[in-house]
């Protein structure tokens, strides 16, 4: 399983240390698209040395621009990234054949590209739709959605939700659990402000003389 951070710093893309101990990470497409062209391919040469892969997420909308998802895309091959996270809005998931469809356009040939669903805090994966596209790759956060989100996600992600504040540690039982319903999942995010100290707990490795990075 590879552990990921989720939104690091900006300054991580130049971190090679940072990049040798996760596998992944997941950026904000708007941070990556303000790179220009040299400085992408900077980029690209340096995941590749690191045996990095990135994750671009964007949020999506009913007036989805599909001309920039396919930018997107674009920018996602240059880097060798690993998949597009769609962030749909409640209206999305409301319609979710709009969704579908769109899921099918971009995974499709030429294109054939990854496409990660994440859905959100309060919004829990349709299970009719579901069952229409069973290739859809949902992402769920293990403490927060429901058991048949997250036994069936081969992306989770650690959000630091609570019904009343940010979690910035989570407990040895939270921990514990993280843990437990990770263990079939291809990639786990961490995304909370502790995000990189507890990451690196999860693989196994020592946190001494790293800098933790802000939510």
């Amino acid at each position: 399983m590879l552990i990921g951070i989720s939104n690091p710093e900006l300054e991580r893309l130049d971190d090679e240390a940072f990049l040798r101990r996760f596998g992944v990470s997941e950026w904000d497409s708007g941070k990556i698209l303000e790179l220009n062209s040299r400085r992408r391919s900077q980029l690209a040469r340096l995941l590749a040395r690191c045996g990095h892969s990135l994750i671009l997420s964007t949020p999506l909308g009913r007036d989805a621009d599909a001309e920039r998802l396919r930018v997107l895309l674009e920018v996602l091959g240059e880097l060798g990234g690993m998949a597009l996270m769609l962030r749909p809005r409640k209206t999305v998931l409301e319609d979710p054949q709009l969704l579908f469809g769109l899921v099918r356009e971009l995974s499709a040939p030429p294109l054939a590209a990854r496409i990660l669903i994440e859905p959100g805090r309060e919004h829990v994966p349709p299970e009719g739709p579901r069952q229409a596209h069973p290739g859809i790759d949902w992402v769920a956060d293990p403490l927060w959605h429901p058991r048949p989100s997250w036994s069936r996600a081969r992306v989770l992600k650690c959000h630091g939700w609570h019904e009343a504040r940010w979690i910035r540690y989570y407990g040895p039982e939270q921990l514990e659990t993280i843990r437990r319903r990770s263990k079939n999942a291809e990639i786990l995010l961490w995304g909370h402000s502790k995000r990189e100290e507890e990451a690196l707990k999860s693989s196994g490795l020592k946190s001494s003389g790293l800098k933790s990075s802000g939510q």
